[in-house]
């Protein structure tokens, strides 16, 4: 059968890059858009640019202390009184106080397409999905030349902006008061348990930078292509750094239990799943999709249909669904009720159907239902930049 074309309603999961719902920056006092980041569909680094793009950290004017506020932020003091030499660099720089400055004016070096266009099914960490395949274009004004020399290692670091979080305008106040920053956030490993944010890798965070290692697998002329990667699509990326393992891999180091390869205790894995079903419909639906959209002046970043089908298995080998979906589902009255429900997740312009049987003592088995070429308004968002 041909794939159908399918959109998603608002309980879709995640939001896409384009579909309305996504990043806004902060606004001016007429309630317009302040100078700054420029949305990926405008593909101009400079079009609409202020002095500062408001990215990092909110507040009234770029660096520059507000009126009454030039007073110096102190630091411990030295024996004969002065300022400590250990710390007099970190407030001679910028001696305001900290809820003056605004933003450092940062814009991205490129937007990212990637095969996760929500953030739903996106992995929670890196090289989780090593099927995953993103690729990163520079922006006019960035020289081509920057990547030169980067193949010659084989992991980069990702800088990047969390762009598709929904509260990011809580973070745009002129003051502390008005800036709403959570201290601590539930954890999916610990059951909805919670940790400090700055203890996690929680995109919501109060500065919401990303950073990720992934592996380099082509770098081009004003490209790279990496697999592994755990970013969303469209992202702003505002810096690509090499892996460097005698430095990156710290030896010794360590990590609370809740974030080992598997989660310890009697209750187990929470996100556990047994296996993953792709009978031989799904997979020619599959097949028939990854054909159409390969076709597509879009194209895929998937070179045949048995990758992309990798690709379904390794993000659905673990639970992706929401700990409210877990939970609700886990409460069903039978088993019956438990795996008749659908989930959809979008991976490289294709809606995946699935659904999770789960028996009396947990274990859970996913199957693919179908698949379908997504047809979302906007579904390629940045992609009009001719990544």
């Amino acid at each position: 059968m041909s794939p159908r074309r399918r959109g998603l309603g608002s309980g879709g999961g995640g939001v896409a890059p384009g579909d309305g719902g996504g990043w806004e920056g902060p606004r001016d006092a007429s309630g317009g858009e302040a100078g700054g980041l420029p949305s990926p569909a405008e593909g101009e680094l400079g079009r609409g640019a202020g002095t500062a793009s408001g990215l990092l950290c909110g507040g009234s004017s770029p660096l520059e202390p507000e009126p009454g506020a030039e007073r110096a932020v102190e630091g411990p003091r030295g024996p004969g009184g002065g300022a400590d030499p250990a710390t007099r660099t970190a407030s001679g720089p910028l001696r305001q106080h900290y809820d003056s400055v605004v933003a450092f004016p940062m814009r991205p070096i490129g937007f990212l397409r990637s095969c996760f266009q929500q953030r739903n099914g996106t992995p929670r960490q890196p090289l989780l999905v090593d099927a995953a395949r993103a690729r990163l274009r520079l922006l006019p004004g960035v020289p081509a030349d920057a990547l030169a020399g980067l193949g010659g290692f084989s992991h980069c670091w990702l800088v990047y902006v969390f762009h598709g979080n929904t509260d990011l305008h809580t973070l745009w106040g002129d003051t502390q008061r008005e800036r709403r920053v959570k201290g601590k956030i539930a954890v999916p490993r610990l059951n909805g348990g919670k940790v400090g944010v700055l203890a996690t890798r929680s995109p919501h965070r109060p500065c919401p930078i990303g950073l990720s290692v992934a592996r380099i697998l082509e770098v081009g002329d004003g490209y790279v292509v990496v697999g592994g990667a755990d970013v969303v699509d469209g992202t702003p990326i505002l810096d690509v750094k090499p892996y460097v393992p005698f430095c990156d891999s710290v030896e010794g180091s360590s990590a609370p239990e809740w974030v080992a390869p598997e989660a310890p205790g009697a209750a187990g894995e929470p996100l556990a799943v047994a296996g993953v079903d792709v009978p031989d419909a799904a997979a020619r639906e599959v097949a028939q999709a990854w054909g159409e959209i390969a076709a597509s002046p879009h194209g895929s970043l998937y070179a045949s249909a048995g990758d992309v089908l990798l690709l379904i298995r390794q993000v659905l080998s673990r639970d992706i669904r929401s700990l409210h979906q877990r939970g609700a589902k886990a409460a069903a009255s039978s088993q019956e009720d438990r795996s008749g429900t659908l989930y959809r997740v979008l991976l490289d312009g294709l809606l995946v159907s699935y659904s999770v049987d789960e028996d009396a003592g947990g274990s859970r088995q996913i199957r693919v239902r179908g698949c379908d070429v997504w047809a979302g308004d906007n579904a390629w968002g940045p992609r009009v930049l001719g990544q």
